[in-house]
């Protein structure tokens, strides 16, 4: 029995004990060292990761003592105010500065200068510990040692790069874009609004290499929308010099992007983005606006796609894309005979002809959205060179703008017909909606 007493006695002095250490603990967690009026701090100074960095308060903000006119981003200024103004410690871990040498404090790795109308500060960061990741830290005048958290000594590691206010492109959308164009070298591939008002359904040809063909709409808007989600993610270089260009593959770039758009008052505008190498790392690309500050990096994957255009990627579904507001004549040689439609727009109704016969519109129309819809079902690599057989109907038209075109339909495998147009062969069209289109046809062949 007295044993047994003797032992609950014991073990209630042991929870006793627990219970002392742990408040004792809590009580020294979250200690705050000092506090100051954030308004009143004026400058401050700290061993960035590229060099010494010194921030000073001016009328209109914070500024980068060097350089004022660096775009300086105040929201990561406001953040080291935030964690100097009041400084809030984890824990006290030692005192006495016969302890600096243990927590690396007597040659430490960053001093953070606070500047203030009231009293100066000066902070002193030292190891951090491999367990926790907390940094030991001191203050000028004291001789304790604290622990902060990880993320103090890497805000205060930051180059002045890193405190950038990152580029943005435009803040404009698909329906501003009115042309684009991205060259490699002596290659370029470009896209062009054939939109004349307002009012109008916008439509895109693609250029390659002087070859224009008619673009996909929804595959033209798909990727406009890619490059206005394009971001910068790092300034590597604070106004380069020409050097600095060429070391990362930007004097001369690796490719140019351009992207002509409107304002809402429709004043013309051209955004410029020079791509450059990859990063060391192969994550990233440098990227430099001539109208911008700096060289950036944005993240390659997201560029990829740009450098490799195809303008057959691009090509319309549509066999025969020209809207009769466009036409103004169309030849078509079919194996029952030939047709020839002419459309005279001079006037202020158009006049509709059939091998030089007048028809009316609602004829005209009875055919010809018959042909204006068929659409193609495969878009493949050109494939010019395997048609060795006749064309089983050619269309040649022009519109009225001025520009011509040959469309020819040739046999390709036993379920389509490739469609050449201009040299080019890029679709499949199926034959059965080739033949519908050729019965279509036929009452109005000159036999």
């Amino acid at each position: 029995m007295i044993a047994s007493a003797v032992a609950v006695v014991l073990l209630l002095a042991v929870y006793c004990i627990q219970g002392l250490s742990t408040l004792k603990t809590d009580e020294a967690e979250g200690v705050c060292v000092y506090s100051m009026d954030p308004d009143s701090i004026t400058a401050i100074r700290f061993s960035g990761a590229g060099g010494p960095v010194s921030l000073v308060r001016t009328a209109d903000g914070w500024c980068w003592e060097e350089d004022a006119a660096f775009p300086l981003n105040q929201n990561f200024v406001d953040t080291m105010l935030e964690k100097t103004a009041t400084l809030q410690v984890l824990r006290q871990v030692a005192e006495g500065k016969d302890a600096y040498a243990a927590y690396g404090l007597d040659n430490p790795s960053n001093v953070i200068t606070i500047t203030s109308q009231e009293q100066d500060r000066i902070l002193y960061l030292g190891d951090t510990n491999g367990t926790t990741g907390d940094c030991y830290l001191s203050v000028e005048g004291s001789d304790v040692v604290y622990t902060v958290d990880s993320t103090f000594p890497t805000l205060f590691s930051s180059s002045i790069n890193d405190m950038a206010v990152r580029e943005t492109l435009p803040g404009i959308t698909t329906e501003d874009i009115t042309a684009f164009s991205v060259t490699r070298g002596a290659e370029e591939i470009s896209f062009q609004s054939t939109q004349e008002e307002a009012g109008d359904q916008q439509r895109w040809t693609v250029n390659q290499n002087g070859a224009v063909y008619e673009a996909d709409t929804g595959l033209v808007t798909e990727l406009f929308s890619k490059i206005i989600q394009l971001r910068y993610t790092h300034m590597e270089v604070y106004q380069p010099k020409d050097e600095q260009l060429a070391e990362c593959g930007l004097k001369p770039a690796e490719a140019v992007l351009e992207v002509s758009y409107a304002l809402e008052d429709g004043t013309p505008q051209t955004y410029v983005l020079q791509i450059g190498a990859l990063s060391q790392d192969g994550e990233s690309r440098y990227v430099y606006t001539p109208d911008g500050q700096g060289i950036y990096t944005v993240q390659a994957d997201s560029l990829e796609e740009l450098l490799q255009l195809k303008a057959e990627s691009f090509l319309s579904m549509d066999v025969f894309p020209v809207r009769p507001e466009e036409l103004a004549q169309l030849h078509i040689t079919a194996p029952n005979g030939t047709v020839t439609f002419q459309a005279d727009h001079s006037g202020d109704a158009v006049r509709y002809t059939c091998n030089d016969a007048e028809i009316t519109e609602a004829e005209f129309n009875s055919f010809y959205f018959v042909f204006y819809a068929m659409e193609a079902e495969k878009r493949v690599g050109d494939l010019s060179d395997q048609l060795t057989q006749a064309p089983v109907m050619t269309m040649e038209y022009q519109r009225v703008a001025g520009d011509s075109h040959l469309t020819e339909l040739i046999p390709y495998d036993q379920n389509y017909y490739a469609v050449r147009t201009d040299g080019t062969a890029v679709l499949l069209v199926n034959r059965t909606t080739v033949n519908t289109l050729l019965s279509t046809l036929d009452p109005y062949l000159a036999k």
